[in-house]
Formats: C-alpha cells, sequence, structure tokens
C-alpha cells in the first residue's frame, strides 16, 4: 500500500457514519410527531369528557305548560258526542242519577285541558269508562302534604290545598293511607310539574277511587273526551 492509499479517506464508513445521522434526524422527527399527535387526541379526549360531565349539575327544565297545540277552528269539526249513561259506578257523585250528560270524544285533541273539566276516562276495552273531574293540567305545581292525624294524604295544587265538598262545607280533598301513595313517585322526578299531556283525576267525593289517587299522573291519551251536561 502506497503513502498515497494510506491518507486516502474511507468512502464506506463515510457513508455509514452519515447514514446514521440522518436516521438519527428522521427518527428524532417522527417521535415529536407521533408526540404531537397524542397530545392532541388527549386534549380532546379530556374536552369530551367535561362536556359530558360539567362541573356544574344540570337542572331539569320546566316542563311547557301547554296542552296538544289547537292547529286550527276546524279540527273540532269531526268531533263526535254521544249520550253517555249515568249511574254511580261510574260517576261517583260527579253527576246526578237524574240528569242526562253527552261526551265529546276526542276533545282534547283540538282543546286545552281545564280545572274543573269532567271527563270520560278509559280502563281497557273490557271495563266501562268512569267520569272523573280534571283538577291539575299541563304546567301546574303539585305537592303531596301528608295528614299524620287522620293517617292519610292531602295535596297542594299551584300551592293551595285542594278542597272537596259544598263551599259552605269544605274539607280538603284527603286520599291513601300513611304509606305515601302512587302519585308520591310522580312528584320529585318531574320536580312538581305536570309535563305536557299530563292531568290530575279526582272524584269528587274523598277519598275517591280509581283516579289520580291510585293510580298516579294520567295521560291525556287514556281520557275519551269532555263530559257536558245536557
Amino acid at each position: 500500500m502506497s503513502y498515497c492509499d494510506e491518507k486516502k479517506p474511507n468512502l464506506f464508513i463515510t457513508n455509514l457514519r452519515y447514514d446514521r445521522g440522518v436516521n438519527r434526524k428522521i427518527l428524532l422527527i417522527a417521535l415529536t410527531s407521533v408526540a404531537a399527535i397524542i397530545a392532541i387526541v388527549v386534549l380532546k379526549f379530556g374536552n369530551h369528557e367535561r362536556a359530558k360531565s360539567p362541573n356544574t349539575p344540570l337542572t331539569a327544565p320546566s316542563p311547557t305548560p301547554t296542552a296538544p297545540a289547537i292547529t286550527s277552528t276546524s279540527d273540532c269539526s269531526s268531533l263526535i258526542s254521544e249520550d253517555l249513561e249515568i249511574n254511580d259506578n261510574t260517576a261517583r257523585g260527579i253527576i246526578g242519577p237524574d240528569r242526562k250528560a253527552r261526551v265529546i270524544k276526542g276533545y282534547y285533541s283540538c282543546n286545552k285541558p281545564a280545572h274543573g273539566d269532567i271527563i270520560l276516562k278509559s280502563r281497557g276495552s273490557s271495563i266501562p269508562p268512569i267520569v272523573r273531574i280534571m283538577r291539575a293540567v299541563p304546567g301546574d305545581h303539585f305537592k303531596l302534604v301528608q295528614d299524620k292525624e287522620h293517617k292519610r294524604w292531602n295535596i297542594e295544587i299551584n300551592e293551595k290545598i285542594l278542597m272537596s265538598g259544598d263551599k259552605n262545607n269544605e274539607i280538603p280533598y284527603f286520599f291513601g293511607t300513611e304509606t305515601p301513595p302512587t302519585l308520591a313517585l310522580y312528584e320529585k322526578p318531574r320536580n312538581g310539574i305536570l309535563g305536557p299531556n299530563e292531568v290530575i283525576l279526582f272524584s269528587k267525593i274523598p277519598p275517591g277511587s280509581q283516579d289520580s289517587g291510585q293510580f298516579g299522573i294520567i295521560s291525556l291519551s287514556d281520557i275519551i273526551g269532555k263530559v257536558e251536561l245536557k
């Protein structure tokens, strides 16, 4: 080997060192990119979880105090009215046996329910319907009040105790026993507010039967129609 060959650089070693340097740079860039992608994913996931579980508790919106919307005055033109047979089993003192009445079927599909409406409620296809009084309508506030002395329950409608009887001899309407009635199961989940298409029905004479004191909140879809005296 000549002196010139000894001084000549080894091209293989030089290229190998160069390739290693380039590979380190590529690897560093790749690792940096992966770290950035992971950071973005973690940030988005964290924001999504915070959006699902905010620090402040959510409060249930108050139900809109409306009944089914009336689209036009012609909606009620096709309603059918039928004579109603009155007896104490179906009317429970609401309508006397000597009075004649009719039921307007589907009345609440185009009219808003109102306090004091006398209605005909369905009990299924094999059982005759019953007459009851509408005591609370969509949007009303209701609250059960325990009467510990008499071991029964009263109810407030819009912060007023529901009364029964004649004006000169009124008493709080009562129902149930010592244990909370079915209606109590509806109070807390609804924050004591009736939702759309929800009503409370009672008999005229307490403690009543087959009404909200026994079954709780009633859906408007279970009401056949409004009862009118002739």
